[in-house]
């Protein structure tokens, strides 16, 4: 029964998810143009072809998640909300204020973390592919096992 619903869940999702995206890839890449059937089915094609090429390589859904929290994680933490007040914010009448200052920092802060994080993510699939999942049996090597002081996590 669980597979059913979760089966449900995807099938009835994917397309409203789908949806905003198509709509802005369409907005990007055509601007206001009229409609068109066949530009839209393409890049309905497109998209849907490729997250089944991500699906179909992609072994574990934690490398996913990894990227989504890199990027994502960063951009909504530090980096939006520093652009967001430094864009918003009024000119300070002495040129520079601390809090513009702090937004700065935050944002190249954030850029460096969300690089990093990603590159991170990138090098830990490259270097150790499925061994080093959550949902995998690998266990680094904790020592000879003598002492009562190692830990496997």
């Amino acid at each position: 029964m669980q597979k059913k619903g979760v089966a449900f869940v995807i099938i009835f999702s994917y397309p409203l998810m789908a949806h905003p995206c198509i709509n802005t890839v369409d907005d990007l890449l055509f601007g206001k143009r009229d409609f068109s059937w066949v530009r839209r089915i393409s890049i309905t094609l497109v998209l849907c072809s490729g997250s089944l090429l991500i699906a179909l390589f992609v072994h574990d859904v934690s490398f996913i998640f990894g990227i989504t929290g890199a990027t994502a994680g960063s951009m909504i933490a530090f980096i939006l909300p520093s652009l967001f007040y430094l864009r918003l914010a009024p000119p300070s009448e002495d040129g520079v204020s601390c809090i513009k200052v702090g937004s700065w920092v935050m944002l190249i802060l954030g850029i460096v973390f969300m690089v990093a994080s990603t590159t991170i993510t990138i090098y830990d699939e490259i270097q150790f592919g499925n061994e080093a999942s959550f949902n995998s049996s690998y266990c680094p090597p904790v020592g000879d096992g003598s002492s009562g002081s190692n830990f496997a996590f």
